[in-house]
């Protein structure tokens, strides 16, 4: 049964590029919660690292029902991907857990916003002519800037740190306030 509110304004394109990023948003909010549970275990409790990773699981939870709630009104339907099981390499030595975590972080929420850029960089052969599509993809890009930076600004802080305990510690405990 096709939407009733679709009515040739949406089209099976911007579903599918919006199926895309919904996706991504709840595979982030995935691995954030097993992010926050991995850091609040007893073998790597940082609760400050465990925190973040939590508050940063809700937001993306929360973009990704928004995306789904744009999804909806536009008349599409929402296809839900399986979500794989994250994988953490605790076997490096050479960077810490802490530096790990948060490039991994990085590159995640990069590849996030890459996926909102096609639908609206006007050189892009595919790019999309919907004016509101275009309107919610850039606020919601404009949200991933910020975070990006705020990731690369702790990424500078965890490399100067190093794998000194007390660096890492004090870093963590800055992230609980």
């Amino acid at each position: 049964m096709s939407s009733y509110c679709r009515k040739n304004n949406w089209s099976t394109r911007n579903e599918t590029l919006l199926n895309q990023i919904i996706n991504l948003e709840l595979t982030a909010a995935h691995i954030y919660t097993a992010m926050a549970a991995h850091f609040s275990s007893d073998r790597h409790y940082w609760p400050g690292l465990a925190k973040f990773f939590k508050d940063s699981s809700s937001k993306e939870n929360e973009e990704a029902a928004g995306s789904i709630r744009y999804q909806t009104i536009r008349g599409g339907t929402v296809e839900l991907d399986q979500i794989e099981r994250p994988s953490f390499d605790e076997s490096s030595t050479e960077h810490s857990i802490m530096l790990q975590a948060i490039t991994y972080t990085l590159e995640l929420t990069q590849s996030i916003y890459c996926s909102y850029t096609p639908s609206h960089t006007s050189s892009d052969p595919d790019r999309s002519d919907d004016i509101q599509l275009n309107d919610f993809l850039k606020e919601q890009q404009k949200g991933r800037l910020s975070v990006m930076y705020d990731l690369g600004c702790m990424l500078s802080q965890i490399a100067a740190i190093g794998n000194d305990g007390f660096g890492l510690w004090t870093f963590d405990q800055k992230l609980l306030r």
